[in-house]
């Protein structure tokens, strides 16, 4: 579950850095934060088990 964790934190990485490239900029933009903050909770609450 861990790779899969990071592999979405990279994904969303991913996004916020090409947003600024393409014409549909919010939607990537968006997409991009929601995987981050996403990934970033699950990472956060696994660490505290």
């Amino acid at each position: 579950m861990k790779n899969w964790t990071i592999f979405l934190l990279s994904l969303g990485f991913l996004l916020i850095a090409l947003s600024p490239t393409v014409e549909f900029t919010a939607s990537l933009m968006t997409s991009g934060i929601v995987l981050v903050v996403g990934s970033a909770y699950m990472l956060y609450r696994k660490r505290g088990k």
